[in-house]
């Protein structure tokens, strides 16, 4: 299949106008993989055509895409503005600045990944600090409630056997 524009082909991929190389060879080989003939092994659907059509696709995109980045290479002496340079698949500023922009995203998700992280053990931490404390708490109130009927034996002994009861054996 021919293609009259590079925005046919980048339809095809389902990719917009700034698509880099990067972009263009992992949809090509998402699609491929997705409508390869091998994959397929009866041709009802016309997987083979449209595998075709894909890679004739992907094959017009990259020869578009080096026409571009050598005629921009080769224009880069002359003092031209960014918005004038040629766009076929989005020139080199416009390129750079996409993967920058991805870059940064990437690394948003990590601190956001870092951050949540830090959060539950933050909040495991703190758990288990509560439940130690309750811990010692239930302790604290066994303690009390031990020393309570001690004492409660101990005046129960002053109070009906005097201090002879105290050299009694304890039984």
């Amino acid at each position: 299949m021919t293609f009259h524009t590079p925005l046919e082909a980048l339809t095809i991929l389902g990719l917009d106008q700034t698509a880099t190389r990067d972009d263009i060879r992992s949809a090509y080989r998402r699609m491929a993989s997705h409508y390869h003939p091998d994959a397929h092994v009866t041709d009802d659907t016309g997987t083979t055509e449209t595998f075709l059509i894909i890679q004739s696709a992907y094959e017009y995109l990259i020869e578009e895409y080096d026409k571009a980045l050598a005629a921009y290479e080769a224009g880069a002496n002359v003092q031209t503005p960014v918005s004038e340079m040629p766009r076929v698949l989005g020139n080199q500023a416009e390129i750079t600045r996409q993967k920058t922009n991805r870059h940064f995203a990437r690394e948003h998700l990590k601190q956001e990944k870092r951050l949540r992280e830090e959060h539950q053990k933050r909040r495991r931490m703190f758990d288990e600090e509560i439940a130690a404390r309750e811990r010692e708490k239930e302790k604290e109130e066994e303690f009390k409630a031990h020393a309570e009927r001690a004492a409660e034996v101990l005046q129960a002994i002053f109070l009906y056997g005097g201090s002879d009861a105290l050299d009694k054996p304890f039984e």
